[in-house]
């Protein structure tokens, strides 16, 4: 029953995980970003809950190791898509300073991480 249980677990996580990775792998859509890292971290719970009640027959590190690199990829470009969306409303409570080059910079950080997730992928 847990081993179905579990299963059943896995197989939700990973549909949300690819379904997430279509929408997010080419627009970079700020939800499927989020909702790919959660999906990602649930995994990682669940590989984390299987390596003890196997008594280490299931690995999680070899398990999880091409999903790490996939989630710190993508973190790292949600990271930057948070920052612009908290800067933006912080410049809209101060409209009467400048902040063109922060938003310069924000925006290059997001084409040069974006093209490092490519390059992960």
């Amino acid at each position: 029953m847990i081993k179905d249980a579990l299963l059943s677990y896995f197989k939700e996580q990973k549909d949300i995980i690819e379904r997430n990775w279509e929408t997010a792998k080419d627009r970079h859509e700020v939800n499927a970003l989020h909702d790919l890292r959660v999906g990602i971290k649930k995994l990682k719970a669940l590989y984390n809950l299987l390596d003890p009640i196997t008594d280490g027959k299931f690995d999680y590190k070899t398990h999880f190791e091409e999903i790490k690199i996939l989630f710190k990829a993508v973190g790292k470009l949600r990271d930057i898509q948070v920052q612009s969306s908290l800067f933006e409303l912080f410049a809209k409570e101060n409209p009467s300073e400048s902040y063109s080059s922060y938003f310069t910079k924000l925006n290059y950080m997001k084409i040069q991480e974006s093209d490092q997730l490519k390059t992960a992928l």
